[in-house]
Formats: structure tokens, C-alpha cells, sequence
């Protein structure tokens, strides 16, 4: 069974093989400050947003599958939701990138909880440097400091802090976690 941060909050189903990001504020307007840490399989973003969604509304790359969804939405006649208003502009609507004021768990982390995700980040590293990405997925999946839910850009802006105070030394561009690497000094 896959981790349940995939689920879709609305209808549960398993959203992992239908990734995407849309533009940050579909997602304000959408989704509840309390709830943006979770996914929604874009059926359901669309009936929260009370339109279809359209190509520019996803951030690049648009992946084939989000391709396909979208250009099936084009070309049936089903209207789960009345069109009536659906143009309303989308420019007025905050799309600055994400941060901490966006999350609402993040509020709910104590500092006892935020040093045992640090400890969890730290007791991965080893003396041999380890992709960063990988660090983060394993304590987002199986650290028993996890909090689920919590975004993963919050780990990585915590492996940022260790490696400023000298706890990690970084190897590459903390700012390209897929390719940095870390390893205890």
C-alpha cells in the first residue's frame, strides 16, 4: 500500500502515477490553507474550482497524462459544472511562489518535533556524500520523526540550515536537491 499522502483528500483515490503541479494561486483558491499539503487528482481540483482546467493552468512541464486529461475535458460533452463563470479572470488571485504561510501544519510543529526531524535528516547523512533528494525521501517515508503531510520542501529547506551551521557539508547546488549531495564533516 502506498503512503497515504497520495491519496487524493477529496475522493481517496491513489494520485502517485498522475503528479502535476498547476499555478499557485488554482491552488490557494482551491485548496484551504489547513489542506495544501495534500493531493487531489485533477477531477477533483476541477470540481473545487468549479471549471475545467486548461493547459495554462499547470506549471511546466505538463506531463502526457495531464495532457491527455485536459484534451479529454476538450473534447467531451460532459458538464459536471456550470461553465457560467468559469472565465472569471485568474489574475487577480496571488500566484507568488509558496511558503511557510501557506501550510498550516507547519504552524503545528513544536521545536522538540522540528529538532527530531533535524536528528532524523542528520542520522541519514553518512561520511560519504548522499544525494540530498534521497535523504529527504527516506525521512519523509520512514523516520519515525516523519510528519505526514508536512511538505517536502520543508525538509529541504531544513537540510539547508544544517548544512549553514556546519552540521552537513554540501556537495553541489542545495537549489538542485535532485543533483546536491551532503555528507557529515
Amino acid at each position: 500500500m502506498r503512503d497515504s499522502n497520495w491519496l487524493c483528500l477529496d475522493c481517496s483515490r491513489d494520485t502517485f502515477d498522475e503528479y502535476y503541479g498547476v499555478r499557485n494561486y488554482l491552488w490557494r483558491r482551491a485548496v484551504d490553507r489547513s489542506q495544501r499539503h495534500g493531493m487531489l487528482c485533477p477531477s477533483c481540483l476541477e470540481r473545487r474550482l468549479r471549471r475545467f482546467l486548461r493547459l495554462e493552468d499547470f506549471k511546466p512541464p505538463v506531463s502526457e497524462q495531464v495532457a491527455k486529461f485536459v484534451a479529454q475535458r476538450l473534447t467531451s460533452d460532459c458538464s459536471n459544472f456550470s461553465l457560467e463563470g468559469s472565465e472569471q479572470s485568474d489574475e487577480v488571485f496571488d500566484d507568488s511562489p509558496m511558503d511557510w504561510d501557506d501550510y498550516g501544519l507547519i504552524d503545528e510543529l513544536t521545536p522538540n518535533a522540528i529538532g527530531q526531524i533535524d536528528a532524523a535528516l542528520k542520522s541519514l547523512a553518512t561520511a560519504k556524500p548522499k544525494k540530498v533528494a534521497a535523504i529527504i525521501g527516506r525521512a519523509m517515508a520512514y523516520s519515525p520523526a516523519r510528519v505526514p503531510g508536512l511538505p517536502d520542501y520543508f525538509y529541504l529547506e531544513r537540510m539547508r540550515l544544517l548544512v549553514e551551521s556546519g552540521v552537513l557539508r554540501l556537495v553541489g547546488d542545495i537549489e538542485d536537491p535532485m543533483k546536491a549531495e551532503v555528507h557529515l564533516p
